[in-house]
């Protein structure tokens, strides 16, 4: 193969002009603009140029004053992004929550008790034997369960008190007005009547203890999914316009 032949199998030519924006970042120079940076990620590439989309998509949501839908996982409770949540619920940005049992049973703990910075490379002996659990590089120790147990117990005693089979809804509901932290997310969907919807409730910690209540206290308590369901997919359908936010993965995305 002449050396012309194999240069063009190499490299192939390109005749046509790319009309899309250049490549380009942020200019610091002169005074710094928070909403020009954002603007930038557009043309920054990679995963910023995605968060330009988000922010059009979620722009547009607000335009056309769509029910806005937030899904998220409990990690996000665990970590500082509570506060964010339950700023977006104050201030009227979401209309709907899905989420899992853990961010519940993690919001009411941390209405009390903080979490605690840690490290990923901690010993997972090391902290089991001082009652630490670790979720990625947040501690939480386990006196924070026990507290939440008995909190818990309190609250199934006048949740149960009337109606011995309730939905998800309202345990979310009743349980955020029972709490006094303005960052809890709970507090503030119960405040500004946003509904937190939860597939799995009986999952995590919220689960056992229920599961433990109606052992010791009430065998007739119990939790009904279905009539969730049914609202969360009529909402839907009659809302004119619907707008979807989905953090993480898993059963609330579904």
């Amino acid at each position: 193969m002449k050396e012309d032949e194999s240069y063009e199998h190499v490299i192939l030519g390109s005749d046509d002009e790319l009309t899309t924006a250049d490549v380009r970042g942020y200019d610091f120079r002169g005074e710094f603009d928070f909403h020009d940076l954002i603007e930038s990620y557009e043309t920054t590439g990679f995963q910023a140029t995605h968060l330009a989309e988000a922010v059009d998509i979620a722009e547009r949501m607000q335009e056309e004053k769509a029910t806005i839908y937030l899904t998220f996982t409990s990690n996000i409770i665990s970590s500082g992004l509570r506060e964010v949540v339950a700023y977006l619920v104050r201030e009227g940005y979401v209309d709907v929550l899905i989420t899992t049992s853990g961010a519940l049973t993690e919001d009411v703990i941390k209405t009390a008790k903080p979490f605690k910075m840690g490290k990923w490379n901690a010993n997972e002996a090391t902290l089991r034997d001082r009652g630490i659990n670790r979720l990625g590089n947040i501690f939480v120790p386990s006196d924070r369960y026990v507290w939440l147990e008995e909190y818990l117990y309190d609250f199934f005693d006048d949740f149960f008190a009337n109606e011995k089979v309730r939905t998800p809804t309202a345990f979310a509901r009743e349980l955020g007005e029972t709490l006094d932290d303005e960052d809890s997310v709970l507090k503030q969907a119960a405040d500004n009547d946003v509904p937190i919807y939860c597939p799995a409730l009986t999952d995590a910690e919220v689960g056992n203890f229920l599961y433990y209540y109606r052992q010791g206290y009430d065998s007739e308590v119990g939790i009904e999914i279905l009539d969730d369901y049914d609202s969360l997919i009529e909402d839907g359908l009659l809302a004119d316009t619907t707008g979807l936010i989905t953090v993480g993965g898993g059963m609330r995305a579904s």
